[in-house]
């Protein structure tokens, strides 16, 4: 048998991307009744002590209850890969205020960032809920991030097809 490629940072970012879906999801008591697994089996695939993985059909029973793609989002960006709607770019207005209106949520995201990662390391211990605050702040940054990209997409797209330049 070959040597396992995953990194316990990576099981650990899966789990804590795991927890939050669930979180999302209302409890795993609740979701239980939406998929084919258990409450005890849920807790076990967010718990960082427990080495089971969720199962792929249950990554997209979650998913679609929770309307975002938290889980299968990080796979990709472990592999290197960005995630983005297949509508992303047809749902965008065609203005530059899309753009410009997405800057003060960027700022406020990226601040309530810093204060998490300030807060936490003040008292030079960053406990494991302080990393999943962390984890959190991180991804709505990268969602807002993603959404400019997806701007940026949409211009240079139409740009190519009128034979113009940025």
């Amino acid at each position: 048998m070959g040597e396992r490629h995953v990194r316990a940072s990576e099981v650990s970012r899966l789990k804590a991307v795991t927890r939050r879906a669930l979180e999302h999801a209302g409890t795993a008591v609740e979701f239980q009744h939406l998929t084919r697994v258990n409450n005890a089996s849920l807790s076990r695939y967010a718990n960082p002590d427990q080495s089971e993985m969720i199962p792929i059909d249950i990554v997209l029973d979650l998913e679609r209850e929770i309307g975002h793609p938290w889980i299968t989002e990080s796979l990709a960006q472990l592999q290197g890969f960005e995630l983005v709607a297949s509508n992303a770019r047809r749902i965008l207005p065609d203005d530059q205020a899309s753009l410009i209106e997405l800057m003060p949520k960027l700022a406020k995201e990226q601040s309530e960032l810093m204060n998490r990662v300030v807060v936490a390391l003040g008292d030079n211990h960053v406990s494991e809920n302080e990393c999943r605050a962390i984890e959190q702040e991180l991804d709505d940054v990268a969602d807002i991030l993603r959404h400019c990209r997806a701007r940026l997409a949409f211009w240079r797209e139409k740009n190519a097809a009128q034979g113009g330049a940025l």
